[in-house]
Parts: C-alpha cells; sequence; structure tokens
C-alpha cells in the first residue's frame, strides 16, 4: 500500500507538468527503496511460495490505493479548495458503502466496540485526506506522497519499537535511515 505513492507521482509527472529535481529524483528512489526495506519481513518474495491469487489481490489493492491517491492529486488541479469538505465526503460515503455492502452481504453484525473503534479510524482517515489535499495545496505531489509513505512507516515503526518494545531488524533500520535521508532530499531545490 505504501509504494502506491508511484502511481501520483507518475500521473504528476506526465500529466500535470511536475518536475522534480535530480535531488528530489533521488529522494524519490531513495524512499522508495526505503520503504521496501522497513516493511519487508523476513521472508523474500522470490524465495517464499505466495499464491497467485494473493499477487493478484496485492495488484488490485496497489492499483486501488494508487488510484485513489491519483484522485486526491487530480483534485489539486481540478478541484476547488472549498470543495475539500465535499471531496472527503464524496469518498468516503463510497467507502461507506461498499464496507456496508460486504457486512450485508456477509451477514455480518458489527458489535458497539467495533462500530465506535471503525467510526474513530474512519474519522482519522478523513483528517488524513484533508491534511493531504491541505498539504498538494502547498506542495507538489512528488515531495507529499513519498513524505506521507515514508513518515507514516516511520512513525508506525517507532511506535512498534519504541511502545510495544518489537525489535528492529538491521534492514528496518538501514531503511529508516535511507527514509530520512529521502525525506531530506526531497525537500533541496523547493
Amino acid at each position: 500500500s505504501r509504494l502506491a505513492m508511484l502511481m501520483p507521482i507518475v500521473f504528476g509527472i506526465l500529466f500535470w507538468g511536475e518536475r522534480p529535481s535530480l535531488w528530489q529524483t533521488i529522494g524519490i528512489g531513495f524512499g522508495t527503496f526505503s520503504l521496501l526495506l522497513i516493511g519487508q519481513n523476513k521472508t523474500r518474495i522470490g524465495e517464499s511460495n505466495i499464491p497467485a491469487r494473493i499477487i493478484v489481490l496485492m495488484l488490485l489493492f496497489f492499483l486501488v490505493a494508487g488510484s485513489a491517491r491519483t484522485s486526491q492529486e487530480a483534485f489539486k488541479y481540478y478541484g476547488n479548495p472549498e470543495e475539500i469538505a465535499f471531496f472527503v465526503l464524496a469518498a468516503f460515503s463510497i467507502a461507506s458503502l461498499a464496507s456496508l455492502a460486504i457486512i450485508h452481504f456477509r451477514n455480518l453484525r458489527p458489535t458497539l466496540s467495533e462500530i465506535i473503534i471503525g467510526t474513530l479510524v474512519g474519522f482519522s482517515n478523513c483528517l488524513q485526506t484533508v491534511f493531504l489535499l491541505k498539504a498538494l495545496e502547498k506542495f507538489p505531489g512528488f515531495i507529499v506522497f513519498p513524505i506521507i509513505s515514508a513518515g507514516g512507516l516511520l512513525f508506525t515503526t517507532s511506535v512498534a519499537v519504541f511502545l510495544f518494545k518489537e525489535p528492529l531488524s538491521k534492514r528496518s533500520a538501514l531503511g529508516i535511515a535511507i527514509a530520512i535521508l529521502a525525506m531530506a532530499l526531497l525537500y533541496i531545490d523547493y
């Protein structure tokens, strides 16, 4: 899901005229590489037996997540900043309808605690989208999306290490160092 940030970056460069400098391009590359290092578990994809249906699902998820991020990038160019609330309402209403359909067809009955937790997660996701759209008003997508992806993974990894005392592998530590370097490179020339 973190690598889905590549779709709006590519769209921004190809269709909306965003032009990262050489240093920023290197930062995007380092940011992408860091996501692979931090997010990878001990099993290597080439060495494991991942069923074809799982690979197809992962590719579909990449396309859906990338399309969602690309729609946010498109809003920057085609939307009106005063319509952010409507954009967020429309996006999350569609997601809610899909979720309700799944709940209905699977005959699931969420508990009150699940509804409360789901509402809180949905609210935080709405805020994340609003802040992302606000960031896109100020910065190009090739800066915003890698920082959100790498920064989010850095935050999650930091919480896992410091709060939940999970061990940090050498690969993840290298990924964190590269992610920090990538974020610094993205700000060069801006």
